[in-house]
């Protein structure tokens, strides 16, 4: 296995586990639906269980995110190993390993924490003052990486950065060998 692919897995494994870490203490230090301010009216601590995905939507759906969540990152996996391994693609590498520990971190819950495979989410940040709501350290990790990643390919990646990525992604040729094909003949 290359360097790089261990240090992946390495980075992957190490904020799964800091994920699963903030969970286990929640859980074994709060009760169910306790809340521990911590910058009054602004920002607190409340252990809840979450059975949907992002901001509660798909409640009670457990059998179909899990199998989601797993084709989705399956997927992510395949596009992962097939970005170029080039400076310019390490951004998006990089942003694809956190949204894959988030993914996996809440999958754990998902799968574990709970009768098997209808388990529930632990959420326990929230911000009170925009009552935005509950998450927990692997929502972070999908949420904000999403972003950067649009921020990223939107405003740092050129057009043909961008058709490269996709033509790697999706292992087509690269566009720019088929025409130093078509002009040897």
């Amino acid at each position: 296995m290359k360097k790089k692919n261990i240090l992946a897995i390495l980075a992957l494994l190490i904020l799964t586990g800091f994920d699963q870490i903030t969970k286990q203490i929640v859980v074994s230090t709060m009760d169910l639906n306790e809340s521990i301010p911590i910058i009054p009216d602004v920002f607190e601590l409340c252990y809840i269980r979450n059975q949907g995905v992002a901001w509660g939507m798909f409640q009670n759906r457990q059998m179909i995110i899990i199998i989601l969540t797993l084709v989705v990152f399956i997927l992510g996996i395949i596009a992962y190993h097939r970005i170029p391994k080039i400076k310019k693609f390490q951004a998006i590498r990089i942003l694809m390993i956190f949204i894959g520990a988030g993914a996996i971190g809440n999958l754990i819950d998902r799968i574990f924490r709970g009768e098997f495979c209808h388990g529930q989410v632990v959420d326990f940040l929230y911000f009170k003052l925009i009552d935005f709501p509950m998450f927990n350290v692997a929502d972070m990790y999908i949420s904000i990486c999403v972003i950067l990643a649009f921020i990223v390919l939107i405003f740092i990646y050129k057009d043909k950065d961008f058709d490269e990525l996709l033509a790697f992604v999706l292992k087509k040729e690269n566009p720019n060998s088929q025409e130093d094909a078509s002009s040897d003949n």
